[in-house]
């Protein structure tokens, strides 16, 4: 709830930025900040994964998806490593 009030408010600096007049240029340097993500224990990642491989067929888009999410989660992983929050 947090993310979409903050996404909502970067939206709308964003547009409102567009109405300035004049030659003023608004300028901004991106902050990441690594989030706490929900961790898995071994045997849930096996069960997720025995799951998504049976009914992967029936699902592909869910599972392109979850695929894109493990993506997703690895490079925040990587990312994190270098710049804790």
């Amino acid at each position: 709830m947090v993310h979409s009030r903050l996404a909502l408010c970067l939206a709308a600096a964003l547009l409102l930025a567009g109405c300035v007049g004049g030659k003023t240029k608004i300028t901004a340097s991106p902050t990441f900040v690594c989030v706490e993500m929900k961790q898995y224990s071994r045997a849930e990642q096996g069960r997720m994964a025995d799951e998504l491989e049976a009914y992967a067929d029936q699902v592909p888009a869910i599972a392109a998806a979850i695929d894109d999410y493990g993506s997703l989660r690895a490079a925040l992983r990587k990312i994190c490593k270098r710049n804790p929050g």
